[in-house]
């Protein structure tokens, strides 16, 4: 009986997998990597295909058997900043309302504790990782997009420029927190918050 397919995209040119989650940058990320053989692949019964020929926006944080041959690398963002443009991006209308963002953080928080041990890193450390505050710096410390003509060109410090998916509103994201709801995110995601180097105040102005 062949087992459930998961799907990965992997570069097997630098031998290097992806996990991306919402609102950490992705869509820059996917437009990015295209110039590095990342490719969307099936795996069934520890054989890989590939599916789709570039990479796509997939959310998931599954391993597949012999990750350990690969680097993993991770797409970042301070998560309370993350949270609120998720709010902003899914609410409708488009208006931004402060009201509702707690009952929408602890029903979404809740939603996603079957990814925890992804997130706060319980079943494997990131070798690689693009912070969106950092998105250039990160790049650069990355071996094979550091010292690819891409990045010797230029190509990759105005592509990190370049805003994508830019919600603009005139209330900032650190309004949208209290104490308390800022101590339910970070209490969620301590190893994150560590691992990216996010302070746990940085939610106040």
């Amino acid at each position: 009986m062949n087992e459930m397919p998961t799907f990965f995209n992997i570069s097997e040119s630098h031998r290097t997998f992806l996990w991306l989650w919402h609102k950490t940058g992705t869509t820059h990320m996917r437009n990015l990597l295209k110039n590095f053989d990342f490719k969307f692949y099936k795996i069934v019964d520890s054989k890989k295909t590939l599916f789709i020929d570039k990479v796509v926006e997939q959310h998931d944080c599954f391993l597949f058997e012999g990750h350990e041959e690969y680097k993993l690398m991770v797409s970042a963002r301070n998560p309370y900043s993350r949270y609120v443009s998720q709010y902003r991006f899914f609410l409708e209308p488009k208006n931004f309302d402060i009201s509702h963002f707690e009952e929408y953080l602890y029903k979404i928080i809740e939603t996603e504790s079957n990814c925890f041990d992804c997130t706060n890193f319980e079943t494997r450390k990131p070798d690689y990782y693009v912070r969106m505050e950092h998105m250039y710096e990160d790049y650069l410390n990355i071996p094979f997009i550091r010292d690819s003509d891409f990045t010797k060109s230029g190509l990759l410090e105005k592509k990190c420029k370049e805003k994508i998916n830019h919600n603009p509103s005139v209330i900032p994201w650190q309004d949208y927190y209290t104490q308390d709801s800022a101590d339910f995110v970070f209490n969620n995601f301590r190893n994150y918050f560590k691992f990216f180097e996010y302070d746990k105040n940085s939610w106040k102005k």
